[in-house]
């Protein structure tokens, strides 16, 4: 460890000692499960992450694992058995494949968990509603669907999740639903863009990763979510320069190619020790820092969704959507609408170029 003053007084503190203890003398099996029966903070969890790390433990998703006794609890907790046959096959076979599914992919982050919850707990309560209005699901009628949606707290909107579910696999009669409303996002003024990428690369009063992350939000419109996610491996040095991998290789410019490598050689390293190969490591062993905790600390410094809508749009000036979904790995549809909106379609691309 950097520091080894830290982890002696870690493996000191009573409560490590105790848990420590457990494991050694078979009282907790060395197993996830076994960690699991220690009551549940964010020691015992530092814990897991070290003997996963270490591979003393089998790796597994953290925050899968969390929604999955999540789910258990929260089924358990559904008194009437209609019900909870229902709320149990749409956690089984709507998110459960989803969340799956982005930690495969290691996209699996605290806020899809939130929502998949929000979600089934607004199930749920939908409902209990409809029971109290002296029908149920199959009976629900348009009158309950509307009444729903426009009375009650805002959270109901996220009921449109499980009654499209319900609709789709039949446990429901087809409804019209409210149409959801997105906000366009507005972008930040161009002038303010290059003055806060002007401002990341030279002030070094700022911490380094942060300044690195924030670059690539203003320059390749980078989601926090896909920044956190990078690796040393998604790093090559080649004849023309740095290339960093995203869907295509990406040409990284000077002087922030000097940025990266700085951090690449100097990332603070985590309880895992200086071998992972995380771009951005959090504090927890083997593990990259939340998509989430790393866009609060960009925010902070007024890198925000509308510096990366106008990174996108700067972007979108110079190279076709289809080109750009490909080459950030972007979901093609999102980068399209916000073209179209643009007006910087496939049509008039030879054309905007042509006056460029």
């Amino acid at each position: 460890m950097e520091v080894p003053r830290g982890g002696l007084s870690w493996v000191s503190a009573p409560a490590t000692t105790e848990r420590i203890r457990a494991i050694a003398t078979g009282q907790v099996p060395l197993t996830h499960d076994g960690i699991d029966q220690l009551p549940e903070s964010t020691g015992r969890e530092h814990l897991r992450d070290l003997l996963v790390a270490h591979r003393v433990l089998p790796d597994r998703d953290r925050t899968l694992a969390a929604y999955e006794r999540w789910a258990t609890n929260r089924l358990a907790a559904i008194d009437e058995p209609a019900e909870r046959r229902l709320i149990a096959a749409y956690l089984r076979w709507h998110h459960q494949p989803r969340l799956e599914g982005h930690a495969q992919r290691g996209e699996l982050t605290e806020n899809r968990y939130e929502l998949a919850r929000s979600q089934t707990n607004i199930a749920v309560r939908f409902l209990a509603w409809l029971r109290a209005r002296g029908t149920d699901l199959t009976g629900c009628t348009q009158a309950d669907i509307d009444a729903w949606f426009a009375n009650g707290p805002s959270t109901r909107t996220h009921a449109r999740s499980f009654l499209n579910w319900a609709m789709r696999t039949r446990r429901c009669p087809t409804r019209q639903l409210p149409l959801e409303r997105q906000g366009t996002p507005r972008p930040m003024p161009e002038p303010d863009r290059l003055a806060l990428l002007a401002r990341l690369l030279d002030d070094d009063t700022i911490d380094l990763a942060y300044r690195v992350a924030g670059c690539l939000v203003l320059l390749y419109a980078l989601p926090s979510s896909r920044i956190s996610r990078l690796r040393l491996t998604d790093l090559h040095a080649t004849g023309d320069g740095l290339m960093l991998q995203l869907g295509d290789p990406v040409p990284i410019p000077p002087p922030l190619d000097e940025l990266i490598t700085e951090l690449a050689e100097n990332r603070r390293t985590t309880g895992a020790g200086p071998d992972t190969d995380w771009l951005f490591p959090s504090r927890r062993a083997g593990q990259a820092i939340e998509g989430e905790q790393l866009a609060e600390a960009l925010n902070r410094l007024g890198i925000n969704r509308a510096a990366r809508t106008a990174a996108l749009n700067a972007l979108l000036a110079d190279v076709p959507a289809p080109v750009l979904a490909k080459t950030l790995d972007r979901r093609p549809w999102r980068v399209a609408l916000r073209a179209q909106t643009l007006g910087t379609d496939w049509a008039r691309y030879a054309a905007l170029k042509a006056r460029s």
